[in-house]
């Protein structure tokens, strides 16, 4: 047939001459902006791309590392990867757009956002109108979705599942394919009504928010009741068990940071607020975090308090065993980490708790960070940041206003630090107790901080080790105290609280029966009178040093009997007291720097040096 011929057939026939227009094209896209792709032509993006292309009844927005097929101008069919398709509003009768997908057939008249990774699943979530989704495999099995429904198949499906409620709101507000360097969609007004009409029926208790939302680089967000299940309007924010959800992270494109927000809904009760509870008010156990898509240097889980039906608050809690997909992080500095917004942070009970039994351990190379916005209270829980032995593997428990307490705990990673903040006024102290717990950090263990002032209290402890590297307790002129409890360092194991900026002020240390093993054992104490150091007796081993330091017009005293393995033991302190009936044995040398010894004569204890003992004026002593 003549080209003319065939020109003239085509508009008769009302068939476009091109089937699809690239209009937007960010990175990099397999056709530029303007060009005119036609029947059967592929499209694809690379990575951190996007694209805004213009149907002949609707439009085609690509994700990032995406490949479509424009079958023709009404008519896609996503090979993989992640696009939002819509078809243009329509004066009376609305046309429909035809997507295929590997094993499926949909008819679109709506907005729908459709992500697609053969082997590891497919997710359907429907913005406005209505989409018809198919089963190629088995005739007659179909299902339609409604605004605000999302529909994930798994490969292993033999039919159609369920779908789930999702927040149209927060879906449109964080998808990368709906705003942002794009134009407005033609579809955005009934998009806003559907979320309208979404946000009525919520209010209404016709549909229940869970948990679980997702923003950041993932564009999917807040699982919510299956199936519409109305909610008892008496209990409409109780959790059910139907309702408890594995994260799916979908990174549309690649982003350096991801986060989840957690809200925790109570019916006046305290209930553990993750990874959540059952019908029953009992935590859910086994969370895994998992992910499909692009991966995340970051993963934030912030958990928010809340107020019980009386006005009450309900702090932020973490309960049950998380566990994390290795394949949700990819980059350098790798890191998941939860931390909590309070509901009212003047309130003095306001915390994040970690319940007894939680049980955290992420995978090899990624760090554990956890943060309360006031206080932190870990309760008889068990973290490890990695595999325990690197370096970056950093365990992180933080209080930004009030108290860190860990207590009968097991805490593992390649470096542990326990701190405040130093953002608070200075005049203000923060406490960090640690109360029957095991803390092991291949590299080094850090408790308090030098900036802060922190009273740091460590008790009935039997392990507190840096197994290569150096032990760090220290504190901008705040109180330490051992108690019962055993410090074991590689390297240098230091306990002090000098106030960096008062050199010359700072607060007393208190050893009591406590195991301090290292390579080099330092403690230096503060007093402006009274004792600056006080060792209640226990057994301190150094390979090469031990300096206990009473800083101050204060004293170094030793009461009961008190061992120093070591070959160099160096004791300072304006007044060295030994109280009666005490001892201090040394296995080394021990030198002695003070103006007032009240040892080794009548109504005082002894001091014993084996490789010999010198006396000195407290002037000489040498540098901390």
């Amino acid at each position: 047939m003549p080209r003319p011929c065939l020109f003239l057939c085509l508009l008769l026939l009302g068939q476009p001459l091109h089937a699809a227009t690239v209009r937007q094209v960010i990175g990099q896209a397999s056709a530029p902006e303007n060009a005119e792709l036609s029947n059967g032509s592929k499209f694809s993006t690379g990575a951190r791309s996007k694209s805004d292309l213009a149907l002949d009844k609707g439009f085609l927005r690509v994700g990032s590392d995406t490949g479509v097929q424009v079958v023709t101008s009404n008519h896609l069919s996503l090979e993989k990867g992640i696009m939002l398709a819509g078809s243009n509003p329509g004066r009376f009768l609305r046309p429909s757009v035809t997507i295929q997908a590997p094993g499926y057939k949909m008819q679109l008249k709506g907005t729908a956002q459709i992500a697609c990774y053969p082997g590891h699943y497919m997710k359907i979530t429907v913005l406005e109108g209505s989409i018809r989704v198919a089963l190629q495999s088995l005739t007659g099995e179909w299902e339609t979705l409604e605004p605000g429904q999302m529909l994930i198949i798994s490969p292993s499906d033999k039919r159609l599942p369920e779908p789930v409620e999702v927040d149209i709101s927060r879906l449109a507000a964080t998808s990368q394919l709906i705003g942002g360097a794009f134009a407005e969609l033609s579809t955005q007004g009934l998009i806003n009504e559907a979320a309208a009409a979404q946000g009525l029926a919520f209010m209404a208790g016709d549909i229940a928010q869970t948990p679980f939302q997702f923003a950041g680089a993932s564009p999917e967000v807040s699982l919510a009741l299956a199936n519409r299940q109305k909610a008892a309007a008496s209990d409409r924010n109780a959790i059910l068990p139907d309702e408890r959800s594995v994260f799916n992270l979908v990174n549309d494109l690649d982003n350096p940071s991801a986060t989840v927000n957690e809200r925790a809904y109570a019916n006046g009760r305290n209930y553990p607020a993750f990874p959540g509870v059952d019908a029953m008010g009992n935590p859910v156990s086994d969370l895994t975090i998992t992910r499909s898509g692009a991966k995340t240097q970051q993963l934030t889980v912030n958990l928010t308090s809340d107020v019980d039906g009386m006005g009450n608050p309900i702090p932020a809690e973490i309960s049950g065993r998380i566990r994390v997909d290795p394949d949700v992080f990819g980059g350098s500095n790798r890191t998941l980490k939860f931390q909590s917004t309070e509901f009212d942070t003047s309130s003095t009970t306001a915390l994040l708790i970690l319940q007894p039994g939680t049980d955290i351990e992420t995978p090899s190379g990624v760090a554990l960070h956890i943060t309360g916005d006031v206080g932190l209270d870990v309760q008889g829980a068990s973290l490890q940041a990695g595999s325990g032995t690197l370096a970056h593997e950093t365990l992180l428990l933080t209080a930004r206003i009030r108290a860190l307490t860990v207590t009968d705990s097991q805490l593992n990673g390649g470096n542990v630090t326990l701190t405040g903040s130093t953002q608070l006024a200075t005049e203000m102290q923060q406490d960090i107790t640690v109360d029957s717990t095991q803390i092991t950090a291949k590299h080094n263990l850090t408790i308090g901080l030098a900036e802060k002032r922190t009273a740091i209290t460590v008790r009935n402890s039997s392990q507190l080790a840096a197994i290569v590297g150096a032990i760090t307790v220290q504190s901008k002129g705040g109180p330490i105290t051992i108690d019962m409890s055993a410090l074991s360092a590689g390297g240098t194991l230091t306990l002090d609280t000098q106030d960096p900026d008062a050199p010359l002020t700072g607060s007393p240390i208190t050893l009591s029966s406590a195991t301090l093993s290292a390579d080099i054992i330092r403690a230096r104490g503060y007093s402006a009178a009274g004792d600056a150091l006080l060792i209640l007796g226990g057994s301190f081993n150094a390979a090469s040093l031990i300096k206990l330091y009473a800083e101050g017009a204060s004293a170094l005293r030793f009461r009961n009997h008190v061992q120093l393995t070591t070959p160099l033991a160096i004791l300072a302190g304006q007044s060295v007291i030994v109280d009666p009936g005490g001892s201090v044995s040394i296995s080394g040398q021990g030198r002695v720097f003070t103006d007032s010894a009240q040892f080794n004569i009548p109504g005082r204890g002894t001091l014993s040096a084996d490789g010999g003992l010198n006396v000195a004026p407290y002037a000489d002593k040498p540098r901390f």
